[in-house]
Protein backbone atom coordinates (compact mmCIF):
# COMPACT_ATOMS: atom_id res chain seq x y z
CA UNK A 1 0.00 0.00 0.00
CA UNK A 2 2.88 2.34 0.67
CA UNK A 3 4.06 1.83 -2.94
CA UNK A 4 0.72 3.01 -4.24
CA UNK A 5 0.87 6.06 -2.04
CA UNK A 6 4.40 6.77 -3.21
CA UNK A 7 3.34 6.60 -6.86
CA UNK A 8 0.30 8.79 -6.31
CA UNK A 9 2.41 11.35 -4.48
CA UNK A 10 0.95 10.75 -1.06
CA UNK A 11 4.29 10.19 0.62
CA UNK A 12 4.63 8.56 4.01
CA UNK A 13 1.54 8.61 6.22
CA UNK A 14 1.23 11.80 8.27
CA UNK A 15 0.96 11.51 12.02
CA UNK A 16 -1.26 13.92 13.84
CA UNK A 17 0.79 16.15 16.18
CA UNK A 18 0.45 15.27 19.83
CA UNK A 19 -1.43 17.67 22.14
CA UNK A 20 0.90 19.97 24.06
CA UNK A 21 1.57 19.03 27.64
CA UNK A 22 0.87 21.33 30.58
CA UNK A 23 4.58 21.95 30.97
CA UNK A 24 4.76 23.13 27.36
CA UNK A 25 1.87 25.50 28.04
CA UNK A 26 3.78 27.12 30.90
CA UNK A 27 2.19 25.39 33.87
CA UNK A 28 4.26 23.13 36.04
CA UNK A 29 2.24 21.78 38.96
CA UNK A 30 5.34 20.75 40.89
CA UNK A 31 6.98 24.19 40.79
CA UNK A 32 6.22 26.77 43.49
CA UNK A 33 3.67 29.36 42.44
CA UNK A 34 5.04 32.84 41.76
CA UNK A 35 3.67 36.07 43.14
CA UNK A 36 0.65 37.62 41.56
CA UNK A 37 2.55 40.69 40.40
CA UNK A 38 5.82 40.87 38.62
CA UNK A 39 8.69 42.44 40.50
CA UNK A 40 8.52 46.20 40.18
CA UNK A 41 11.68 47.98 39.16
CA UNK A 42 12.94 51.41 40.15
CA UNK A 43 11.21 52.99 37.15
CA UNK A 44 7.84 51.62 38.29
CA UNK A 45 8.31 53.07 41.76
CA UNK A 46 9.33 56.45 40.33
CA UNK A 47 6.28 56.57 38.05
CA UNK A 48 3.95 55.66 40.92
CA UNK A 49 5.55 58.25 43.21
CA UNK A 50 5.25 60.93 40.57
CA UNK A 51 1.59 60.08 40.00
CA UNK A 52 0.84 60.21 43.74
CA UNK A 53 2.67 63.54 44.02
CA UNK A 54 0.67 65.03 41.17
CA UNK A 55 -2.63 63.88 42.73
CA UNK A 56 -1.67 65.28 46.15
CA UNK A 57 -0.57 68.61 44.66
CA UNK A 58 -3.77 68.87 42.62
CA UNK A 59 -5.89 68.23 45.74
CA UNK A 60 -3.91 70.82 47.73
CA UNK A 61 -4.28 73.36 44.93
CA UNK A 62 -8.04 72.77 44.60
CA UNK A 63 -8.60 72.98 48.35
CA UNK A 64 -6.71 76.28 48.45
CA UNK A 65 -9.03 77.67 45.81
CA UNK A 66 -12.18 76.45 47.56
CA UNK A 67 -11.38 77.68 51.09
CA UNK A 68 -13.04 81.07 51.71
CA UNK A 69 -10.70 83.88 52.62
CA UNK A 70 -7.77 82.39 50.74
CA UNK A 71 -8.29 84.57 47.69
CA UNK A 72 -5.56 87.11 46.96
CA UNK A 73 -6.25 90.61 48.21
CA UNK A 74 -6.92 93.35 45.72
CA UNK A 75 -4.30 96.11 45.57
CA UNK A 76 -5.15 99.14 47.71
CA UNK A 77 -6.45 102.12 45.81
CA UNK A 78 -6.72 105.75 46.80
CA UNK A 79 -9.27 107.85 44.96
CA UNK A 80 -9.53 105.34 42.14
CA UNK A 81 -5.75 105.34 41.46
CA UNK A 82 -3.61 102.43 42.46
CA UNK A 83 -1.01 103.16 45.14
CA UNK A 84 2.64 102.68 44.23
CA UNK A 85 4.13 99.33 45.06
CA UNK A 86 7.07 100.79 47.01
CA UNK A 87 6.52 101.12 50.73
CA UNK A 88 7.46 104.34 52.43
CA UNK A 89 9.51 104.14 55.67
CA UNK A 90 6.61 105.63 57.67
CA UNK A 91 4.34 102.89 56.40
CA UNK A 92 6.90 100.30 57.50
CA UNK A 93 6.96 101.80 61.00
CA UNK A 94 3.15 101.77 61.16
CA UNK A 95 3.10 98.17 60.01
CA UNK A 96 5.61 97.18 62.69
CA UNK A 97 3.51 98.72 65.49
CA UNK A 98 1.13 96.24 67.11
CA UNK A 99 -2.47 96.56 66.05
CA UNK A 100 -4.94 97.61 68.73
CA UNK A 101 -6.84 94.69 70.23
CA UNK A 102 -10.60 95.12 69.87
CA UNK A 103 -12.64 95.00 73.04
CA UNK A 104 -14.53 91.77 73.60
CA UNK A 105 -18.23 91.98 72.76
CA UNK A 106 -20.61 92.37 75.69
CA UNK A 107 -22.01 89.09 77.00
CA UNK A 108 -25.26 88.08 75.43
CA UNK A 109 -27.96 86.92 77.77
CA UNK A 110 -29.77 83.83 76.54
CA UNK A 111 -33.34 84.44 75.52
CA UNK A 112 -36.00 83.01 77.76
CA UNK A 113 -37.46 79.85 76.23
CA UNK A 114 -40.95 80.17 74.93
CA UNK A 115 -43.47 78.50 77.13
CA UNK A 116 -46.22 76.78 75.26
CA UNK A 117 -49.05 75.54 77.40
CA UNK A 118 -49.53 71.78 77.06
CA UNK A 119 -52.69 70.72 75.27
CA UNK A 120 -55.07 70.16 78.13
CA UNK A 121 -58.22 69.69 76.14
CA UNK A 122 -59.39 68.14 72.94
CA UNK A 123 -59.43 70.52 69.97
CA UNK A 124 -62.92 71.54 68.95
CA UNK A 125 -64.34 70.85 72.40
CA UNK A 126 -66.19 73.55 74.34
CA UNK A 127 -64.09 76.21 76.10
CA UNK A 128 -64.38 74.40 79.41
CA UNK A 129 -61.64 71.89 80.06
CA UNK A 130 -62.45 68.63 78.33
CA UNK A 131 -60.91 65.18 78.29
CA UNK A 132 -57.25 64.85 77.37
CA UNK A 133 -56.70 62.78 74.22
CA UNK A 134 -54.60 59.61 74.60
CA UNK A 135 -51.02 59.57 73.30
CA UNK A 136 -50.53 57.53 70.12
CA UNK A 137 -47.16 55.77 69.96
CA UNK A 138 -47.59 53.07 67.27
CA UNK A 139 -49.99 51.81 64.59
CA UNK A 140 -50.16 48.37 62.96
CA UNK A 141 -52.35 47.85 59.90
CA UNK A 142 -51.99 44.50 58.20
CA UNK A 143 -54.80 43.04 56.15
CA UNK A 144 -57.84 42.74 58.42
CA UNK A 145 -55.86 43.44 61.59
CA UNK A 146 -55.73 47.07 62.72
CA UNK A 147 -54.07 47.81 66.05
CA UNK A 148 -52.90 50.98 67.80
CA UNK A 149 -50.85 51.63 70.93
CA UNK A 150 -52.64 54.35 72.92
CA UNK A 151 -51.19 55.39 76.28
CA UNK A 152 -49.06 52.24 76.24
CA UNK A 153 -52.04 49.87 75.70
CA UNK A 154 -52.53 47.85 72.50
CA UNK A 155 -56.12 48.16 71.29
CA UNK A 156 -58.04 47.30 68.16
CA UNK A 157 -61.20 48.76 66.62
CA UNK A 158 -64.07 48.57 69.11
CA UNK A 159 -61.84 48.19 72.17
CA UNK A 160 -61.51 50.74 74.97
CA UNK A 161 -58.44 52.39 76.46
CA UNK A 162 -59.55 54.05 79.66
CA UNK A 163 -62.49 56.34 78.82
CA UNK A 164 -61.66 56.24 75.07
CA UNK A 165 -63.10 53.80 72.52
CA UNK A 166 -61.15 53.11 69.30
CA UNK A 167 -63.39 53.81 66.28
CA UNK A 168 -60.96 53.64 63.36
CA UNK A 169 -57.27 52.89 62.85
CA UNK A 170 -55.55 54.41 59.80
CA UNK A 171 -51.92 54.25 58.73
CA UNK A 172 -50.84 57.39 60.59
CA UNK A 173 -53.86 58.35 62.73
CA UNK A 174 -56.45 56.84 65.06
CA UNK A 175 -60.01 58.12 65.59
CA UNK A 176 -61.26 57.67 69.16
CA UNK A 177 -64.46 58.60 71.04
CA UNK A 178 -64.65 59.66 74.68
CA UNK A 179 -67.47 58.38 76.90
CA UNK A 180 -68.81 61.95 76.90
CA UNK A 181 -69.34 61.64 73.11
CA UNK A 182 -66.38 63.77 71.94
CA UNK A 183 -64.62 62.26 68.90
CA UNK A 184 -60.97 63.03 68.30
CA UNK A 185 -58.43 62.03 65.64
CA UNK A 186 -55.05 61.36 67.24
CA UNK A 187 -51.97 61.58 65.02
CA UNK A 188 -48.28 60.91 65.69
Amino acid sequence: MSRIRDRLGGGPPQRRPAAPTLGQLGWNPGAPQGTRHERAGLGDYLRRGLMIGVVVWLGWWLMGRLVPGSEPMEPATEGGAELPSTTAPAAVERAAAPAPVPAPPPPVEPAAPETVPPPSSVPGAPSEPGPVAPALSAVLTSGERQLAVLDGVVAGVGQSVGPWEVLEVARDAVRVRHVSGVEVTVVF
